[in-house]
């Protein structure tokens, strides 16, 4: 459990946009329609992150549609079981596949797998009318989002990513340290992620993103001369300073343009189509995995006995959609998670009689995502199935001798074991923790500064801004990618072992690389100073980048400390 403020914007948004459509459907006498815009608008709400506005609508514009087709596959439900089951299953791998191609490929991997869980176990009621109301229900949802965006808080994105920036920053200047130094590249990582308001071309909106850019580049610059000089940088704390009262003026530096205000990260290497949009190996052995738990889920409605089987399915695409966390985490969490929300929904169903009540009850539990989301994954599981149920049986009640709360929790029970045996325990790869390519970025960003660390400092103003601009480039996107490896390493550390385990030694190596990079960065400010390079410069920097090609994490420890008290030594020596 993480102790969170519900965001305020996010939870009326939440409610409103699932309540009042349901609590519409029944005073019009449309309560299918009432429930298919609410569902809409309850997938868009898990989608939704407290993250920069203009990310979630490319999520929301990416999910939504790939959503929808799920209702494409409403007539399927009168096919014979083994057509449906390998229809399915294939259905189910290429949402798999998915994922790689950024969140809202992920997202909507994992919503469509649940709308059409959905939608072979309802009554089919249409299936263009399906997916116009669906996708009615996302653009009421995503106009809500846009009356927060302009009106509401325009600057959220900027001030959250800087607030946590202040934080860090004040605790290295309190404390320096390598924790502090570390804590502070992982904000500085996550502040460069915000993506610039690119909707906007006013004059206004290119100082304000300049303003901002200006906050993180100083307080990078903070952060790398604290660490490097060993003593307090007044000049930079100034800087730092400055800047800040900036932004809160919407004022950028010198009148300068926001582009010119960030050195340029290193460019993506440009690749054949067919690698990037042909899924690799790792990726398709989870969608394999997918499809066969899926497939095996959808041939419950043989042998599960529920004629609300098809939670079975809808939890497999929900717990094994790859880049959400913890398999074993979320099908624990999940089935616990169920069997509290149903029970909530029960009581509200016994409470309140159907018709208007419902909606509003729908809309006040719906309002409570957006908290429950950060706070923990078996409180969204809470509030995610008792809404689901609570709109499902709006539109088709239980009608076997076990009532729909019960059925969704035996349902749930049967999917969560089917991932944890056929998706997870029979799979040594499911088991281990991937993080070459974010360790291949960083030890290839560093080895590009320690390159250009033994390079001369030029005479020339435009020399040496280019030597600099390439060495901060290139630090800052070594201490991105070791930021980035924190997520698949927390996420395989609720894993029980051998994943824990596995991610516990890496978790070690990225701490040893991360140590070496920070020697790197000290030495390459320390140059600026006259300091002579390094000896055997090349040689080091060819051993830097083959540690991430290292694939035992004891070596990749081992080595980056050797280089580390190599850089050090030296360092002091020259």
């Amino acid at each position: 459990m993480q102790r969170v403020a519900p965001p305020l914007g996010h939870t009326v948004r939440a409610g409103l946009c699932v309540g009042v459509p349901v609590a519409l459907g029944y005073a019009l006498g449309h309560v299918t329609v009432g429930v298919t815009i609410g569902l809409a608008c309850v997938l868009r709400t898990i989608g939704e992150r407290e993250a920069p506005n203009r990310q979630n609508v490319t999520t929301l514009l990416i999910a939504t549609p790939l959503a929808a087709v799920g209702y494409l596959f409403g007539p399927a439900q009168d096919l014979p079981l083994v057509p449906l089951v390998l229809l399915m299953a294939a259905f189910a791998f290429v949402a798999g596949t998915l994922a790689p191609h950024g969140e809202g490929f992920a997202l909507g991997g994992m919503q469509v797998l649940l709308v059409a869980s959905i939608a072979l176990g309802v009554p089919d009621t249409g299936t263009a009318a399906a997916i116009g109301w669906f996708l009615l229900g996302a653009s009421i949802y995503a106009a809500a989002m846009a009356f927060d965006l302009f009106v509401l808080e325009p600057r959220r994105p900027e001030r959250i990513a800087l607030s946590a920036l202040d934080g860090v920053v004040a605790a290295l200047l309190a404390t320096p340290g390598p924790a502090q130094r570390s804590a502070a590249h992982a904000a500085l990582a996550a502040a460069r992620r915000v993506p610039s308001p690119g909707w906007t071309r006013s004059d206004a909106g290119v100082a304000r993103w300049g303003a901002y850019v200006a906050v993180v580049d100083a307080a990078d610059d903070l952060v790398a001369w604290e660490g490097a000089a060993g003593a307090a940088d007044g000049e930079r704390r100034e800087a730092y300073r400055d800047a800040r009262t900036g932004w809160q003026h919407g004022r950028a530096p010198g009148g300068a343009a926001a582009a010119e205000l960030r050195p340029p990260a290193p460019g993506p290497v440009a690749r054949p189509w067919t690698e990037r949009w042909l899924p690799d190996a790792r990726t398709r052995a989870h969608a394999g995995r997918l499809a066969l738990c899926f497939g095996l889920a959808v041939s419950s409605r043989a042998w599960v006995g529920l004629d609300h089987w098809f939670w079975v399915p809808a939890t497999v695409g929900l717990v094994l959609q790859p880049d959400f966390g913890s398999v074993v985490g979320r099908a624990v969490l999940r089935v616990a998670g169920t069997i509290a929300g149903s029970a909530l929904a029960a009581a509200i169903l016994w409470a309140v009689p159907d018709g208007v009540g419902i909606g509003i009850a729908v809309g006040l539990v719906a309002a409570t995502i957006p908290w429950a989301k950060q706070a923990s994954y078996v409180m969204q599981s809470v509030a995610l199935a008792a809404v689901i149920l609570l709109l499902v049986d709006q539109i088709a009640p239980a009608t076997g001798t076990l009532g729909l709360p019960e059925q969704r929790v035996l349902a749930t029970a049967v999917g969560g074991a089917i991932v944890l045996v056929f998706g997870y325990l029979v799979w040594p790869a499911a088991r281990r923790v991937a993080i070459s390519g974010p360790m291949t970025a960083a030890t290839g960003a560093l080895a590009t500064l320690v390159r250009t660390a033994a390079e001369p400092v030029p005479a020339g103003e435009a020399q040496r801004a280019d030597r600099r601009a390439t060495a901060v480039a290139a630090r800052q996107h070594a201490f991105d990618a070791l930021a980035s490896t924190r997520v698949p390493l927390a996420r395989a550390a609720a894993e029980p072992p051998p994943a824990s385990t596995d991610a516990a030694a890496w978790a070690d190596a990225v701490g040893a690389v991360e140590a070496l990079a920070m020697a790197v960065s000290d030495h390459a400010i320390a140059r600026l100073g006259g300091t002579p390079p390094l000896p055997g410069s090349g040689e080091l920097a060819t051993a830097v980048e083959g540690l991430g090609r290292t694939q035992d994490p004891a070596v990749v420890q081992e080595q980056a400390r050797s280089l580390g008290r190599r850089i050090n030594s030296e360092s002091d020596v020259s």
